[in-house]
């Protein structure tokens, strides 16, 4: 987005209808879990948050520090995406989401990838996986 709003628009016009807000780096919308800061969302980032709502853009939560999913989430009144995440009570990642915050983007009927990589376990797959896919389907049911 270059910091420019109406480079949403344009993404819009080309056919985006889901999209990240960053991507392992902070950036001038929103905190990267991999970031220096990991801070929330900024005011570019407010504002990119209603643009994507206002165009019916899926906001993906995927690799937001967590200030930013729980600035998303305290904003939230539409379903969203997080394409790929682990789940903390099962291991300690810092993709990984909170009960808490499984527990908010399933009160929007939101759609959750968990992933199948080492980094988002203590172990290799598949065993935790199915612990971390297990853990999530008791916590907030499976559609």
């Amino acid at each position: 987005m270059e910091g420019d709003l109406a480079n949403l628009d344009d993404l819009f016009k080309a056919g985006n209808r889901m999209m990240g807000l960053t991507h392992f780096f902070d950036n001038e919308v929103a905190g990267c879990a991999h970031g220096l800061n990991k801070d929330g969302l900024t005011l570019l980032g407010r504002q990119v948050f209603k643009r994507m709502v206002q165009h019916g853009i899926v906001i993906d939560l995927g690799h937001l520090s967590p200030s930013a999913i729980n600035d998303v989430l305290s904003m939230l009144s539409k379903p969203l995406a997080v394409s790929h995440t682990g789940v903390q009570r099962t291991c300690l990642g810092v993709i990984n989401l909170t009960d808490a915050q499984f527990l908010k983007i399933a009160e929007n009927v939101s759609v959750v990838g968990l992933g199948y990589w080492g980094r988002v376990f203590f172990d290799r797959p598949p065993k935790p996986f199915i612990r971390a896919t297990s853990y999530v389907a008791i916590l907030i049911g499976v559609a």
